[in-house]
């Protein structure tokens, strides 16, 4: 199973992750999408988008108009955010203009901490 973990990561992390990777030359069990803060993660994953990439989870390529007949939303709703997913590398295009998210799962990682 393809998993994708999504999460708020510095810089500094990212580079570590990948250099183990690297130095071991033993992939990790799931990819990695990496924010910078939890305020861009959230303008990215936002409630309709996520409920977007569990629609798209291991379907292969959908068209914009197959994509909204799954979640009940119009087509130009559809997207309009199918377009900021792509912008955002979320999701990849596909040919005859679908789109494709190449992963069976996803996870949100978000750890909040008093100030």
């Amino acid at each position: 199973m393809k998993t994708v973990i999504f999460e708020v990561s510095s810089e500094e992390e990212v580079r570590a992750r990948i250099l183990r990777v690297c130095e071991t030359l033993i992939p990790e069990d799931a990819a990695h999408y990496s924010f910078v803060s939890p305020e861009l993660m959230s303008k990215m994953l936002t409630e309709n988008r996520l409920h977007l990439l569990e629609t798209l989870c291991g379907a292969g390529p959908l068209s914009v108009e197959e994509v909204s007949r799954h979640v009940g939303q119009d087509v130009d709703a559809v997207r309009t955010e199918l377009d900021a997913m792509l912008l955002g590398g979320l999701i990849d295009p596909a040919k005859n203009g679908k789109v494709v998210f190449p992963f069976d799962e996803f996870k949100v990682n978000y750890l909040s901490h008093a100030v």
